[in-house]
C-alpha cells in the first residue's frame, strides 16, 4: 500500500522498461531517480526536512509537490542526460539554463 502511496509507480522504472535491456548503461541512474525522485538537486532547503515539507524548486520556483517533480524540467533533455548530470555532481540549475 505504501509503494502506490508514495507514488514509486509512477518513476521512469515503471514507465519504461527500456532501462532494462542487455547492454542499457542507464539503469541505475532511472532506479535511483525513481526510488529518490533527486529532488533534493533542486530545492531550496539546505537543511533536513521532509519530501514536500516546503520545498521550493530553484529552477521554477513553485512548491515541489510530487516525487517526480525534475520530470517537469526534462522536456529539452532527456531524464537520463539530467540524472546523468545530477549523478555527476553537476549543477542541475546551470545545465537547465543553458537550454
Amino acid at each position: 500500500m505504501k509503494f502506490t502511496f508514495e507514488n514509486y509507480t509512477d518513476g521512469p522504472a515503471f514507465r519504461n522498461s527500456g532501462w532494462k535491456l542487455h547492454g542499457q548503461k542507464n539503469g541505475h541512474i532511472i532506479t535511483r531517480y525513481t526510488a529518490h525522485g533527486s529532488h533534493h538537486k533542486i530545492y531550496t532547503i539546505k537543511d533536513y526536512h521532509t519530501l514536500y515539507d516546503n520545498c521550493i524548486c530553484k529552477i521554477c520556483k513553485k512548491c515541489i509537490d510530487h516525487r517526480y517533480h525534475l520530470d517537469e524540467h526534462a522536456s529539452n533533455i532527456s531524464l537520463t542526460t539530467l540524472l546523468s548530470s545530477i549523478d555527476d555532481g553537476e549543477d542541475i540549475v546551470g545545465i537547465l539554463a543553458l537550454l
